[in-house]
């Protein structure tokens, strides 16, 4: 696989940003009984530098032209 990052676009707080793809983790989410279960998200690095999380799902990927 190769290391070159992948840019990506995402929805945050109902805003499209732009960033780099970094990878998929997982959070610690609750539900009603206060038991513990993951939830898969998307780690982003803005182009500012800020990290941000993410649904998976609001990644859009952009293509790349070599």
């Amino acid at each position: 696989m190769s290391e070159e990052r992948r840019k990506c676009t995402a929805l945050y707080d109902g805003e499209y940003v732009e960033g780099y793809f970094e990878c998929y983790g997982n959070e610690q989410a609750f539900n009603e009984s206060n038991d513990s279960y993951p939830v898969l998200v998307a780690i982003i690095e803005k182009f500012d530098g800020q990290v941000i999380t993410v649904p998976p799902s609001s990644v859009k990927f952009q293509n790349s032209v070599t």
